[in-house]
């Protein structure tokens, strides 16, 4: 089952009370080309995207994991990638548990 990133970021809009993706983007500190690609799976929604998304929702990272609508799909990629990268696992794996 692949991860449902436009579902979640619409209910970011509804939550955030935001009209569009530029101002969702804006909120997050991103690019507007992050989102629309991340919307569109040209890029792998990121870990710390979550974390941003987290951090200006209020929602726990198992909330917005469920918004997804596969978890473990997600938390798989993740926590590969964050092994990979810079060994931040340690810091994220109590956040990122299944």
């Amino acid at each position: 089952m692949a991860l449902n990133v436009g579902h979640l970021f619409d209910q970011m809009h509804r939550i955030l009370k935001l009209r569009n993706d530029a101002a969702l983007a804006s909120i997050l500190q991103v690019s507007p080309s992050v989102i629309s690609r991340t919307r569109r799976r040209r890029i792998r929604l990121s870990a710390s995207l979550m974390l941003r998304l987290h951090d200006v929702s209020g929602l726990s990272i198992q909330e917005l994991r469920a918004m997804l609508g596969s978890t473990d799909g997600w938390f798989s990629e993740c926590r590969q990638l964050l092994q990979e990268e810079d060994g931040t696992e340690d810091i994220l794996s109590g956040l990122l548990k299944p």
